[in-house]
């Protein structure tokens, strides 16, 4: 699992960006996350991640928060 700090995320599209600890940003998405699941992510929020890549790049799927 990569880890990483959300460093940009828009709550009303659902979407942001993960300043990932290898140096890269890395987009994520939570429009397929429970409402509820949905409140621990704000900017600054630690997080791990699994890379899922496909023809339109990489993106951040299966987030949870990281002490």
């Amino acid at each position: 699992m990569l880890t990483g700090t959300i460093s940009d995320y828009d709550a009303d599209g659902l979407f942001g960006l993960i300043d990932a600890d290898d140096g890269r940003f890395v987009v994520f998405n939570l429009q397929s996350v429970d409402r509820p699941a949905r409140d621990p992510f704000n900017v600054g929020t630690r997080v791990g991640f699994v890379e899922q890549v496909d023809s339109f790049g990489a993106r951040a799927c299966e987030l949870s928060t990281t002490a």
